[in-house]
């Protein structure tokens, strides 16, 4: 986990204020006057929590870290601004890591779930180039709901970073599960931030009632309007949302070439517009590689580089991500970069990703494996057998993410870089084992024979 202390030491702007006569009349003709207060109320507090107590446990110290009176000037009482710095958002250690970790595991299954994507796009083109159909459901329709269901969860989270975006202090409750429009177009400070939130989060729900419908063996005139047509709108929703982050970052009328803020957003429109071309062709009955399968598959690419550059700009502290950019004012002259994700631990990740994405597949192809193989009578047995190998590897997968949260670096420190490493070395061999039984399946279900019977 970063080090908080270290970001809280390097804001020295700004003076500390009592604040005069007329910024309190301003304040309260803006009704914050009764936020302000509170906010310096819970520094006071903590530090009276602190100075009572001789010895505190880790977790009291690791909430209350290095306190001090934020610094803010009279003119930022004045003109409302007060309510952006950084002491404000984040108040305590707890808010920072709380809102820190949201953004991690939004990056991690939006990755994910575009790693899952591009992979059954690509069995997608397989099949159309002379690939068996009868396993449609297994090769796409199922891994393609999996890969709904993880960006609804990047979404949702993303809505859940928003809604929390209210300060919290002293006996507030911590997590908030609701929340009205006004207060969030308020403390997300644009409406564009909501709006991007929305579309993404809407678009998810469409695209996973899309891909659901498969499974009740529509007509053709079915699956155009309870499918083709919620996935364009959905496609469109997420071109929306990616268009509204470049609004949100001011990429439009102030272009910036660099920055992994920058290319997160390029990617996304990308992505965005790759999704639309070919559920619009999709729509006028088209399912040429050209049109539909190829952009799929290059719209599902860009958004995994996206979801990749988007552990950079967790490294660089914008746990905002392109999205809020209210959460990315933390001061950063100070952190030590290496309490955070170095190239190659951002890497890692996207193995981490493929690998779970082939156990998904391999937990997909299992049922229909048994059948092409007609193992019986122990085929039940044989396939829960498969079902554990596969739900393990992708459960593994999953405490490695977990891990990542927490350590982001490999430690130095005896026996825990031992520890470590050779939960990256398990996590290789279990995505080699994945790998090899994915490209079994595939070989076998499109094509009837292994790849040792082809060659």
């Amino acid at each position: 986990m970063a080090d908080f202390r270290s970001l809280r030491r390097a804001n020295t702007s700004g003076v500390a204020v009592e604040p005069s006569s007329d910024a309190i009349e301003q304040m309260q003709r803006d009704g914050t006057y009764d936020l302000y207060v509170k906010w310096q109320s819970g520094y006071e507090a903590r530090a009276a929590r602190q100075g009572r107590s001789s010895v505190q446990s880790a977790a009291e110290e690791e909430e209350d870290c290095d306190l001090h009176p934020a610094m803010v000037t009279e003119a930022a009482l004045m003109d409302g601004t007060w309510r952006h710095v950084p002491e404000f958002i984040y108040p305590t250690c707890r808010v920072f890591n709380f809102h820190r970790t949201a953004s991690y595991w939004i990056a991690t299954f939006f990755l994910e779930g575009s790693a899952l994507f591009t992979i059954t796009c690509f069995l997608g083109i397989l099949q159309k180039e002379g690939g068996s159909k009868q396993w449609t459901k297994e090769l796409g329709d199922l891994p393609n709901f999996l890969a709904c269901v993880m960006f609804l969860i990047g979404s949702y989270l993303s809505y859940f970073q928003i809604i929390n975006l209210e300060h919290k202090d002293a006996d507030d409750t911590y997590v908030c599960w609701s929340c009205s429009l006004s207060k969030m177009l308020q403390h997300s400070e644009s409406w564009l931030s909501v709006g991007a939130c929305f579309s993404y989060l809407i678009g998810s729900v469409l695209f996973m009632f899309a891909y659901t419908v498969p499974f009740c063996n529509p007509s053709s005139e079915q699956t155009l309007w309870l499918s083709t047509v919620p996935n364009t709108v959905g496609s469109i929703l997420f071109t929306v949302g990616a268009v509204m982050e470049c609004l949100v970052n001011d990429f439009y009328s102030h272009p910036r070439w660099r920055g992994a803020t920058f290319w997160v957003c390029q990617s996304f429109v990308a992505g965005g517009i790759l999704f639309t071309v070919p559920n619009m062709a999709a729509c006028f009955g088209s399912d040429s590689i050209l049109w539909v399968h190829i952009p799929f598959t290059v719209g599902s690419a860009a958004y995994t580089v996206g979801s990749l550059l988007c552990f950079c700009l967790y490294r660089e502290s914008q746990i905002g991500l392109a999205q809020l950019p209210v959460l990315n004012r933390v001061p950063t002259a100070a952190p030590d970069i290496k309490l955070s994700f170095s190239t190659r631990g951002i890497f890692f990740q996207l193995i981490y990703a493929v690998m779970g994405s082939f156990a998904l597949c391999d937990l997909c192809f299992v049922r229909a494996l048994s059948l092409v193989n007609g193992e019986v009578p122990d085929s039940f047995l044989r396939a829960c057998a498969n079902w554990f190998i596969e739900g393990g590897t992708f459960i593994f997968t999953h405490l490695i993410f977990v891990l990542g949260s927490a350590v982001t670096r490999v430690p130095h420190e005896q026996p825990w870089r031992c520890i470590l490493l050779t939960f990256r070395f398990i996590a290789v061999i279990f995505g080699l084992g994945a790998a090899l039984r994915f490209v079994y399946g595939c070989h076998v279900l499109l094509y009837g024979s292994t790849p040792i019977d082809v060659a």
